[in-house]
């Protein structure tokens, strides 16, 4: 069976973007390297293009370089799909965070609990700006409340201090930002805008353009490709897969499907054919060819004997 998960091992690289790959990590360990700036890379292309595995093959060639470089890393793959409602996905994100750094607890002393500070207050602002219906359960309440504002920018910098003294750098990833609700799309963006200024932090998102623009607008009235621009630093567009590479791959799936020779032989024999033919066109992905000859594996013990 062909598996639609992303590929890991560059061997495996049916599109060529392990080059692609290679170039956008460099890029990011090197001229990271001696800053502290934060950054939002944004990996834009159609459902089934290959995002996913791209970012894999980043993230694996950015290990490498910095095990190379004797450079310590954080890599954070954070999953938006189990979770909804804005609060929600920051305080699982903010926790998966800390998770990450604990690991590093020498280096990145205190840093937990600054996080953990920083998640409280930032409820604590969303609970006062949300109305004033809302506002506060009491005075007491309110009373504590009111030198938050203050404070959260105070521990972003310590944040950040703490980032920058230890020298670890931060990768996030959220991937398959397309396939979530628009609601769960501004959320996603909002979390990023929120977090994506960190010091040492490279956050890694894969999306189809056109999906998360419109999303955006139906939840600001306004061009959410702009929305886009003002968090997303730098962006790349993965071109679409060519007919002739779609023509090959599928050839070649059919040979990895069967063992059969006589099998085998007719494939080879009409392999110019099948790739002349109108019929591919209904591919446009490799996950169409994928889920096509899933089926059919399934289906062919039935009808091979007619």
């Amino acid at each position: 069976m062909n598996s639609d998960l992303p590929l890991i091992n560059s061997e495996d690289d049916k599109l060529g973007r392990f080059s692609f790959a290679t170039e956008i990590a460099s890029g990011l360990v090197k001229s990271f390297k001696d800053n502290n700036e934060s950054i939002v890379l944004g990996i834009n292309g159609n459902w089934g293009s290959g995002k996913s595995t791209l970012i894999n093959f980043i993230i694996s060639e950015i290990e490498r370089l910095s095990e190379e470089d004797n450079a310590e890393i954080i890599v954070l793959k954070f999953n938006p799909w189990m979770f909804s409602g804005q609060k929600e996905l920051q305080s699982i994100f903010l926790k998966e965070l800390i998770l990450k750094l604990e690991n590093n607890k020498e280096k990145l002393k205190g840093i937990s609990n600054k996080i953990a500070d920083f998640l409280v207050h930032l409820n604590w602002l969303k609970y006062v700006h949300s109305g004033a219906g809302e506002m506060v359960a009491d005075a007491k309440t309110f009373l504590e409340g009111l030198g938050k504002e203050k404070d959260v920018s105070k521990l972003k910098e310590d944040i950040d201090e703490i980032l920058i003294k230890a020298n670890i750098k931060l990768y996030i990833t959220i991937d398959d930002i397309d396939r979530l609700t628009p609601s769960e799309v501004t959320d996603i963006f909002q979390l990023v805008k929120l977090n994506g200024n960190f010091a040492n932090t490279v956050f890694i998102l894969a999306y189809d353009q056109g999906i998360v623009a419109d999303a955006l607008k139906r939840q600001f009235g306004e061009n959410g490709k702009k929305y886009i621009e003002k968090i997303v630093q730098i962006d790349y567009t993965l071109p679409p897969i060519s007919k002739q590479n779609l023509s090959r791959i599928f050839i070649d799936s059919l040979f990895a499907l069967f063992s059969e020779k006589e099998v085998k032989q007719k494939i080879e024999e009409f392999s110019e054919t099948i790739k002349s033919s109108p019929f591919l066109g209904f591919f446009t992905s490799l996950r169409d060819i994928y889920r096509f000859n899933n089926s059919l594996k399934l289906r062919f013990p039935s009808i091979y004997n007619d």
